[in-house]
C-alpha cells in the first residue's frame, strides 16, 4: 500500500499552532476581546437600529452576494483608503476587522451565535447571518474599524447566504436547515415573502436583470431558480450527468432519488444516478456570477456516481468509476438552462486507484467562490486540500482549464477579490489565518509559495484538541487512511449530516445517514446494526473505502469531533395541540410507531421488515432514530420515499401500522415527527 502524500495528512505544526492558538486564549487580552468595546457599543448612536448611518463604508466591487469574507473601504476617517476586511469566524462566534494593507486585525465583535456569511450594503451596513440563533443582523462600522451591533431580524431555521436586488431594494436570505429562501425589504429589513426549497439551500445569486434568483444545495444535485417577481421557485436545474443520453431535452428531464431503487434508464426515461455512466451533482455550497462574459451563473460542485442501485458493489458505489470529481457547472441566465458542455466531460482521475499519484488533488469539498473580473477567473476555495484553485470562468467547462492554485492554510472557508489591488483575501477557518494571494503570480511561481499573512487574535474560548485534529481528518481529502479514491468523510456527509444520495453496496442500496447530534445512544450502528460502536462502525467504513486506517490518537480524535458535532435545531411546534395529538398517535396501540422508536429514538434492536427475500439473503435493519426529521430526506435505508408523508403511507405493515389513519390524524402525526 502506498503512503499518502503530504497534501493528504493534517500537519502537525498546523495542528500544533492552532492549539496553541486556542491554548492561549486565556491568558491574554487582545482588540478582540469583548467586554471595553461593550460599552461604546451600547452608546453607538445606531446601536439597534436597522437604518444606515454615514460611516462612508463601500464594498469593494458589485457583488450584491454574501461570503465569509467581505472587502470594503471608508472614505474617511483613519482607515480611509484602505481594504479592510470582515469576517465571519465561525469557531469565535465573532466577526473580525482586518486592515489588509497593514496585515493586522483591528477589532471583532462577539454574535449571540455562530455567524455564516457577511455582506457589506451600498449604504454601508454590514449584514450578518447567524446560522446558531436563526437570524440576519446589522453591523456598524465606525471609520476607525470598530463594530456595533444594530437591528436583529428573524429567518427561518439556519440562515446562510444573503444577496441583493440590482437595484437594492430586496435583500434575499437563504435558510440550510429552514429550506426556504425569504425576502426583505432593505431599507428597515421588514419582511416581504418566504417560500420553501429543497433540501439545504446555500448560495443566493441575482440575475443581472433582477428577475431571477439562483440557489445552489450543499445536497441534491440540483439548483433552484425563483421568480422574483411572483417570488415563486420555478422548475430546478438539475445536475444530473448521463454521457449516453441522445439528446438536451433528456439531459434536463427532472429526477427523483426514489427511482433509483427501482426505476431503470431507457429511450425516454428518468436518468438514475449512478446508471449507466450517470453522475449527479454534489456539494453545492458556492455559486457566483461571472462579469465578463456576462450571462454565466458558476456553480462548483462535485459530480458523484454512487454505482447502480439494483447491483451489489464491494464498497460503496462502483470501484471501476472514479467515484466523485471536481466539477464546476455553468447556467445561461438568459435560458436559465444548464450548459451541457460544463458537465459533459469530466476529468478521469483518481488519487490512489491508478498507477500513479497524481501530483495535486481535486477539489472534491469547495465551499466558497468569487471572481476576478480583470482575467475571467474564478476562484475555489477547497477544503481537505487547503487550496485555493483558480478555473477559466469563460471556458465552457471552467475545470478543463485550471489557470493556477494556491496553498493556503487549513479549512478555507471564505474569499474575496480586491481587483484594483490585484489580490484575493482567503480566510482559512481550521486555522483561523487570512492570507494574502496574488493574483498575477505566475502558475508555475504559485506552488508553495508563501504569502502574507495576518495574526488574528487568540480565541476567547479555545477548541478541544481532538476536536480541532478530528475536524481536519474528516475533511482530508486524498488520504488514503480514509479512502483510494480520494473521497473524505465530509464527502458523504457534509456539515455532518448526509448526502442525499443512495450508494450502491454490498448489502444493496443504502442512503447515507445524516451524523450530527444523532449518534450518542443509539447503537448498534450501521443500516444492518453490525457495528456495536462507533469506533467499530469507523472501521468497517474504511475498509469499504479501501482505506488504511487510523492509528489510535487520529481515530479518537475523529470519534471526539464527530460526537460533539453541532446539531441543526429543532423544529418549533407551530401548532402544540396538534403536535401533542400526533404524539399520542404516535405512542397509540393502533399505529404502534413508539414500539421501535422510543420516544421518536431507538429501542436498539434489528428487525426484519417483511422481507420476502430467501433466508440466507433476507436483509434485517437497525432501528434509526428519528430525531431531526423535519430537515432530512429522502426516507427509509434506499431512499424510496421522497417525503414524510410517503413514509407514512407507504410503509404500512413494516413498520407500524399508519396507513389507515384518517387525514386529520396523519397531519398531526407527521407534525409531531417534524419536532423530533
Amino acid at each position: 500500500m502506498r503512503k499518502p502524500s503530504r497534501s493528504t495528512l493534517p500537519s502537525v505544526a498546523l495542528v500544533l499552532t492552532t492549539l496553541g492558538l486556542a491554548a492561549a486564549a486565556g491568558c491574554s487580552a487582545g482588540p478582540g476581546d469583548a467586554g471595553p468595546k461593550a460599552a461604546s457599543n451600547a452608546s453607538h448612536p445606531l446601536a439597534g437600529s436597522c437604518e444606515a448611518g454615514a460611516s462612508g463604508l463601500k464594498p469593494i466591487g458589485n457583488l450584491k452576494q454574501s461570503n465569509p469574507v467581505a472587502l470594503g473601504t471608508f472614505s474617511e476617517g483613519p482607515l480611509a483608503g484602505k481594504t479592510i476586511a470582515f469576517v465571519a469566524d465561525e469557531d469565535d462566534k465573532s466577526v473580525l476587522v482586518v486592515d489588509v494593507d497593514a496585515k493586522k486585525q483591528i477589532s471583532s465583535k462577539k454574535l449571540e451565535a455562530a455567524p455564516g456569511q457577511v455582506m457589506i450594503l451600498a449604504d454601508g451596513r454590514l449584514l450578518v447571518s447567524v446560522r446558531g440563533s436563526s437570524e440576519v443582523v446589522v453591523i456598524h462600522a465606525a471609520t476607525d474599524g470598530t463594530l456595533a451591533a444594530g437591528c436583529a431580524v428573524e429567518t427561518s431555521a439556519e440562515p446562510v447566504a444573503l444577496a441583493v436586488t440590482p437595484d437594492d431594494a430586496t435583500l434575499l436570505v437563504t435558510s440550510g436547515w429552514g429550506r426556504s429562501l425569504e425576502s426583505f425589504e432593505t431599507t428597515k429589513l421588514t419582511k416581504k415573502a418566504k417560500i420553501d426549497l429543497p433540501r439545504e439551500p446555500r448560495q443566493v445569486v441575482v440575475d443581472d436583470d433582477g428577475k431571477y434568483a439562483y440557489v445552489s444545495h450543499a445536497v441534491g444535485g440540483k439548483t433552484s431558480v425563483v421568480d422574483l417577481g411572483a417570488m415563486k421557485a420555478q422548475q430546478p436545474i438539475a445536475f444530473l450527468v448521463n454521457p449516453n443520453l441522445a439528446n438536451e431535452a433528456e439531459q434536463d428531464r427532472p429526477f427523483s432519488l426514489a427511482s433509483a431503487v427501482n426505476g431503470a434508464v431507457g429511450q425516454g426515461e428518468t436518468p438514475i444516478p449512478g446508471r449507466f455512466g450517470t453522475k449527479m451533482g454534489c456539494q453545492g455550497f458556492p455559486m457566483v456570477k461571472s462579469v465578463e462574459p456576462k450571462g454565466r451563473i458558476l456553480a462548483p460542485q462535485i459530480l458523484v456516481d454512487p454505482g447502480d442501485p439494483e447491483n451489489r458493489a464491494q464498497g460503496y458505489g462502483d470501484g471501476n468509476q472514479p467515484t466523485e470529481v471536481a466539477n464546476v457547472a455553468v447556467i445561461d441566465s438568459g435560458t436559465r438552462r444548464l450548459v451541457n458542455a460544463s458537465v459533459g466531460s469530466v476529468p478521469d482521475q483518481r488519487f490512489f486507484g491508478g498507477s500513479r499519484e497524481p501530483a495535486a488533488g481535486e477539489c472534491l469539498l469547495p465551499r466558497s467562490a468569487a471572481v476576478d473580473d480583470a482575467t475571467s477567473t474564478v476562484l475555489v476555495t477547497c477544503l481537505g486540500i487547503d487550496s485555493v484553485v483558480a478555473y477559466d470562468a469563460a471556458s465552457a467547462n471552467p475545470v478543463s482549464i485550471e489557470k493556477a492554485r494556491w496553498d493556503v492554510g487549513s479549512g478555507p472557508t471564505g474569499i474575496a477579490v480586491d481587483g484594483p489591488k490585484r489580490r484575493a483575501v482567503v480566510w482559512s477557518q481550521f486555522e483561523r489565518s487570512m492570507e494574502i494571494i496574488a493574483l498575477d503570480d505566475k502558475p508555475e511561481d504559485t506552488k508553495g509559495k508563501k504569502h502574507d499573512r495576518v495574526a488574528i487574535n487568540s480565541m476567547t474560548e479555545p477548541l478541544p484538541l481532538a476536536f480541532v485534529l478530528g475536524r481536519q481528518i474528516f475533511h482530508a481529502v486524498g488520504d488514503a487512511r480514509i479512502s483510494n479514491d480520494g473521497r473524505a468523510c465530509a464527502s458523504c456527509h457534509p456539515d455532518g449530516r448526509d448526502d442525499a444520495i443512495t450508494w450502491a453496496t454490498p448489502e444493496g442500496p443504502r442512503r447515507s445517514i445524516m451524523l450530527a447530534g444523532r449518534i450518542a445512544g443509539t447503537e448498534p450502528l450501521a443500516w444492518n446494526g453490525t457495528s456495536k460502536d462507533l469506533r467499530d462502525h469507523l472501521g468497517h467504513t474504511f475498509e469499504r473505502l479501501n482505506g488504511q486506517g487510523l492509528r489510535n490518537v487520529e481515530l479518537e480524535a475523529l470519534v471526539a469531533y464527530l460526537e460533539s458535532m453541532p446539531a441543526p435545531p429543532k423544529a418549533a411546534a407551530d401548532n402544540p395541540t396538534l403536535v401533542a395529538k400526533g404524539k399520542e398517535i404516535f405512542h397509540s396501540e393502533k399505529a404502534e410507531c413508539g414500539t421501535c422508536h422510543h420516544e421518536g429514538g431507538t429501542d436498539n434492536k434489528v428487525h426484519d421488515l417483511g422481507s420476502k427475500a430467501k433466508a440466507d439473503r433476507k436483509p434485517s435493519f437497525n432501528t434509526p432514530a428519528l430525531s431531526y426529521l423535519a430537515g432530512r430526506g429522502q426516507f427509509f435505508h434506499d431512499g424510496r420515499f421522497e417525503s414524510i408523508r410517503d413514509l407514512l403511507v407507504q410503509s404500512d405493515g413494516m413498520m407500524g401500522h399508519t396507513k389507515h389513519l384518517k387525514p386529520e390524524e396523519m397531519d398531526a402525526l407527521e407534525a409531531y415527527l417534524r419536532t423530533l
